[in-house]
């Protein structure tokens, strides 16, 4: 069957995504692991901290898992399997959620905090200019991820991608050979696009906050800068919950519908408190607490970029708007999970 221009487009954007994403695992693994010992050789300067290496590492896993997520998409796109559609989806829908956000925050830093980086060595102005780069290409990924959403969900593409009655697992034919009666669709089948992508953004949340669990940055909630043995505690509570949550939006499990709603109005709580001057001071020291712990030893300390209060109003909006754009998915398909038996394996 031909393909169309559609797919072979898709394909070939998503090849790049690959190879670009293999290309940055190599250079993130050889930066991890031979920079910091090039970096150290010459005597003159400490090795870096080793947070830099573990991120570095972490960095290049994550860029490997996601190339060969790609690849196996596009191999499921070329033979046309339902599965490499509801993949190139998800895709998509993080493409937008986080290509997205990062663009909003990147031209927001542009306008709304104008007070440049005194101790960096850029201008004003080229900081404004690779900041705009920045929110171009992330604007760009977002572009893509609504392309896809839209394309893959239309009526012709869906029916491309639909397997035949010769392939379906479950069927028989009557006695005359010409009809077939297709089982029902399985429980996966069942759940929203929609839902899946948001169960997807929870496990990755999941994974980083278990990473997070063990490495030495603190956490910061609801204008707190937690440290210690209490940053391990919440990042690992934080990796649990996200990982059932998604478990349960992956089964259409109520009880994560009504976990979610809750983290939202968590967050909704959070944007009054970002308006408050202890809150923007709590989060200016915290940001400095974790650009220091990225410090290279022997060179000039830095600060974090300057956030004006007009960048935290700016910010609470975008968030009042991705948590009521969250809720409103969640009600649209509430009778999806009020109509689903929950999982066998309990949630909460």
């Amino acid at each position: 069957m031909k393909r169309p221009v559609g797919i072979i487009l898709s394909v070939i954007v998503l090849g790049c995504f690959a190879a670009g994403q293999l290309l940055f695992t190599a250079l993130m693994a050889f930066s991890a692991v031979f920079g910091s010992r090039a970096y150290g050789s010459g005597g003159s300067l400490a090795p870096p901290p080793k947070i830099i290496l573990y991120f570095g590492l972490f960095a290049a896993l994550l860029f490997a898992a996601m190339a060969t997520w790609s690849i196996f998409t596009i191999i499921g796109l070329v033979r046309l399997r339902n599965w490499a559609r509801i993949s190139i989806l998800i895709i998509g829908g993080c493409l937008v959620f986080l290509g997205g956000s990062s663009a909003l925050f990147a031209i927001a830093a542009i306008f709304l905090s104008p007070t440049p980086n005194a101790q960096s060595p850029l201008t004003s102005h080229t900081q404004h200019l690779v900041l705009a780069i920045t929110g171009i290409f992330y604007g760009l990924l977002a572009a893509v991820g609504v392309w896809w959403l839209v394309y893959f969900n239309l009526r012709r593409v869906r029916a491309l991608f639909a397997p035949p009655i010769s392939r379906l697992p479950d069927c028989t034919l009557d006695p005359a050979g010409y009809r077939a009666f297709s089982a029902p669709p399985s429980r996966f089948a069942q759940v929203p696009t929609t839902i899946t992508i948001l169960a997807c953004l929870f496990f990755v949340s999941a994974l980083t906050c278990g990473l997070m669990a063990f490495a030495p940055l603190p956490a910061f909630l609801l204008g707190f800068i937690i440290t210690g043995s209490g940053q391990h505690i919440l990042y690992a509570v934080l990796a649990i919950l996200s990982g059932l949550i998604g478990y349960g939006l992956i089964h259409l499990d109520n009880r994560a519908r009504i976990a979610t709603i809750a983290l939202l109005c968590l967050g909704i709580l959070n944007v009054p408190l970002m308006m408050l001057p202890w809150y923007q001071s709590q989060f200016r020291i915290y940001n400095q607490q974790i650009v220091d712990k990225f410090q290279l030893p022997g060179l000039p300390a830095t600060a974090p970029p300057a956030l004006t209060s007009a960048y935290f109003i700016f910010i609470g909006v975008i968030g009042l708007v991705i948590y009521g754009g969250i809720f409103w998915l969640i009600q649209r398909h509430r009778a999806s999970f009020l109509k689903s038996s929950p999982p066998s394996l309990p949630l909460l």
